[in-house]
């Protein structure tokens, strides 16, 4: 069946914050987790701020996803935002910062859209450089969108798409101070 949620603050777990899983055998129902009802909040949880693993489309408005992951996680699960789906995802009017891994990981066989979103400072800690990027997705040869966005000062790049369809569809968005270190890496790349 469908999930939905909202109004959610999950604040200093020694786990995730948050863990959706529907993604069973023969399931096609969808994530969403509503702004309407309150901002949601993740902040400071030891794994990912928000995990979500869905056959169907995820839906995410109205989210704060703010330093998340433990200093030494290397494991894709402690990003700030972790979804796996066979559906589309379509975040809205979030804000990503200070998570030590990515900041969002997407793994999704649909296309992926995103607007009003800040990204910032994802990537890195105070212990140094986690070579780690902003936004990541596995786009699956689908269409990647953002819109009215601002994505900066990330470790790596501000977006990395993996098997992209073209390039993404950027309207309104800045891109600025990526790349920490020094080494070259650029705003947004397609592989």
């Amino acid at each position: 069946g469908n999930i939905t949620a909202g109004g959610i603050k999950s604040q200093w777990n020694n786990g995730s914050g948050l863990a959706l899983f529907n993604y069973y055998t023969g399931s096609t129902g969808t994530v969403t987790l509503l702004g309407t009802l309150g901002q949601n909040v993740f902040e400071g949880n030891a794994l990912a701020g928000m995990r979500i693993f869905s056959n169907g489309n995820v839906t995410l408005s109205n989210f704060l996803v703010k330093n998340n992951g433990s200093k030494y996680a290397t494991d894709p699960l402690s990003a700030g935002m972790y979804i796996q789906t066979g559906g589309k995802v379509l975040l809205s009017s979030g804000t990503v910062a200070e998570n030590p891994y990515n900041g969002i990981l997407i793994d999704s066989y649909g296309s992926v859209t995103m607007s009003k979103m800040m990204v910032m400072m994802n990537g890195w800690n105070y212990l140094g450089n986690n070579d780690r990027s902003g936004i990541e997705i596995y786009a699956h040869d689908n269409v990647v969108s953002l819109t009215y966005s601002l994505v900066f000062g990330n470790d790596k790049h501000g977006l990395l798409i993996h098997d992209g369809y073209g390039s993404p569809i950027l309207t309104g968005t800045v891109f600025f101070g990526n790349d920490l270190d020094g080494s070259g890496d650029a705003d947004w790349i397609v592989y």
